[in-house]
């Protein structure tokens, strides 16, 4: 994927911002490039995050004991598709060799 290539909308040019996120390059295996967003030095470091326990595998497959009907999701590009609320999109504002 290419900057240039984004759908209109998709990307909009701003001024400035404090909590612009730069970009990494990654080399997916069929040899192209994901742009990813490092928020480890923005927007990581000012998160709440709640801790959870993973369950143990045990306790999973005796939740599942008895079941009839079973579900596989595929969310691969899900996170591509989620929405942002119009209060947080600046705080998801990537830092680009274009400004």
């Amino acid at each position: 994927m290419k900057l240039t290539d984004l759908k209109e909308g998709i990307i909009e040019k701003v001024e400035s911002s404090e909590w612009a996120t730069p970009i990494v390059p990654v080399v997916k295996t069929d040899g192209s490039i994901r742009l990813c967003a490092d928020y480890s030095v923005t927007l990581n470091p000012n998160l709440i995050v709640p801790q959870h326990p993973l369950p143990r595998l045990e306790e999973i497959f005796a939740s599942l004991n008895g079941g009839k009907q079973f579900t596989k999701l595929d969310f691969k590009h899900a996170y591509l598709q989620m929405k942002v609320h119009p209060e947080s999109q600046k705080l998801m504002t990537i830092n680009t060799h274009k400004g």
